[in-house]
């Protein structure tokens, strides 16, 4: 049996989810996977997807240690310093399709595209009202100037918008500021080959949440339809990818009663559990309990679950009802393939990262990482 707290993510299950999205998108849509969402899943998304975004230094050797095609690369993030482009075009970066955030972006990937004799395929960033891309003003000199630039290949736009959105009306509002931009840039002469979109989708994470994601998809094809744009749409998702191939599973350490409430004290905890919206374990994720009693029986209590911060906060979600709970029985939360095992106040009170196992498409499962202690990370250097 596995030792606890761990993560396991199914390639299976990605394949399908990535199929899913397929057949939910429009036909011939391009689907680009966000290694942000997991990196553990970057080799697995680049057999499914067909581009994979990285949004730093660390993800895009990541990705090269894996061998993925730098043709397949989206080099995006909203700071690129010198060193990290040089560094990746001296390695045969110039195949890959770098986003442009600022005037300052693009006015660097040119002169390392001049320097080296090289032509770079950019996508322009348009902000949604943040600190991500250029307003229009910003970007459609920038967009003129790169179709005649020699050195440089206008390959479009590029807009994310966010995270979780359900809001048929502000997708709407997006889609018409985003394909609205292109039509600008067509009625100046510069067509745009591809629009990739950022849109957010949905991910239900807990019970009694309620999404209609075929009906979403729908609408979307036909917001989509309406805009009359010709060229390549591509589709940037991360955690609709990730999310339903990954679970979480720490085991029960101490159980105890006090001041009328059940607690089960696990050896996990809000450090490597994160879930988008929690909002203090007020609302009750999907989860299994592996119980050691194979029939338990007796009286049927509720406990809160908490993990092994010392922090009030350390709630994983309360109402749990269990018959005969034991030390040792396990806790599986499901959808925990995105974000979860990066996002997570990972060295707060130096607690070791936990392992981390691919199960693979033919039930295979891999140790990719063993326990790590973070102590080295927590420690100050000494002279």
């Amino acid at each position: 049996m596995l030792e606890t707290p761990y993560y396991i993510f199914d390639e299976a299950a990605l394949t399908a989810r990535a199929n899913t999205l397929r057949s939910l998108l429009p036909a011939g849509a391009g689907l680009v996977y966000a290694v942000k969402a997991n990196p553990f899943l970057a080799g697995w998304a680049a057999k499914t997807a067909d581009r994979l975004e990285l949004c730093s230094p660390g993800e895009a050797l990541l990705c090269e240690d894996l061998g993925i095609d730098k043709g397949r690369f989206v080099v995006s993030g909203v700071w690129k310093d010198e060193a990290f482009l040089s560094g990746l075009l001296d390695r045969g970066g110039d195949a890959a399709v770098y986003t442009v955030e600022s005037p300052a972006q693009y006015a660097l990937l040119k002169k390392l595209a001049t320097e080296r004799q090289v032509t770079l395929r950019l996508l322009l960033r348009l902000s949604s009202g943040n600190q991500f891309g250029m307003d229009e003003e910003t970007l459609i000199p920038l967009a003129l100037d790169c179709v005649s630039c020699g050195a440089l290949t206008f390959g479009g736009l590029q807009f994310y918008s966010g995270t979780q959105k359900t809001n048929l009306k502000k997708l709407g509002r997006e889609i018409e500021k985003l394909f609205g931009l292109a039509e600008k840039l067509r009625a100046l002469g510069v067509e745009v080959p591809e629009v990739e979109y950022g849109p957010g989708f949905p991910v239900t994470y807990f019970e009694g949440e309620t999404f209609d994601e075929p009906a979403y998809f729908a609408a979307l094809r036909e917001m989509l339809a309406e805009t009359g744009y010709k060229g390549r749409l591509s589709f940037e998702t991360g955690r609709s990818f990730a999310a339903s191939c990954g679970d979480y599973v720490t085991s029960v350490r101490d159980i105890k009663h006090t001041d009328g409430a059940n607690y089960l004290v696990t050896d996990g905890g809000i450090h490597q559990l994160s879930y988008f919206g929690q909002m203090m374990a007020m609302k009750r994720p999907f989860v299994d309990v592996l119980q050691n009693t194979a029939a338990p029986d007796g009286e049927e209590r509720e406990y809160t679950v908490v993990g092994a911060l010392c922090t009030v906060n350390d709630v994983l979600f309360r109402g749990l009802c269990l018959k005969n709970a034991e030390i040792c029985d396990r806790i599986v939360f499901h959808r925990t393939g995105a974000y979860c095992v990066t996002e997570g106040i990972a060295l707060f009170l130096t607690r070791d990262l936990p392992r981390v196992y691919l199960k693979n498409a033919d039930g295979s499962v891999n140790e990719v990482r063993g326990r790590i202690e973070t102590k080295a990370l927590n420690t100050p250097a000494q002279p």
